[in-house]
């Protein structure tokens, strides 16, 4: 039996979707509050975030798990430091020579 894949998730959120899901239940969709809205604007912007997480942490890996001095490890490096918001100011651009050896 496969086991199935376990996610932590914050406490607000979960009260965010606890108190949309009332609001659901007792009003309907058209009915909803201003403050249901916020709840469910802040359920929105909660999975977004965990997405964006995942997408990063899946861009890390594939830098930390490149071979080294590589194109696709500093193209993965380039990639993670955009999603992580680092300014192009702060980041540290690294040539990789065609001279040794290392191909397109």
């Amino acid at each position: 039996m496969a086991t199935e894949k376990r996610v932590q998730l914050p406490k607000t959120f979960l009260t965010h979707v606890e108190s949309l899901l009332n609001a659901l239940a007792y009003g309907g969709l058209d009915q909803l509050s201003w403050q249901a809205r916020d709840e469910f604007n802040a359920v929105v912007r909660e999975i977004e975030g965990y997405y964006e997480r995942q997408e990063r942490r899946q861009v890390f890996t594939q830098y930390k798990t490149a071979g080294p001095e590589t194109r696709e490890r500093e193209e993965a490096r380039q990639k993670y430091l955009d999603l992580a918001g680092i300014l192009p100011d702060w980041q540290s651009k690294r040539e990789i020579p065609e001279s040794e050896g290392y191909p397109e």
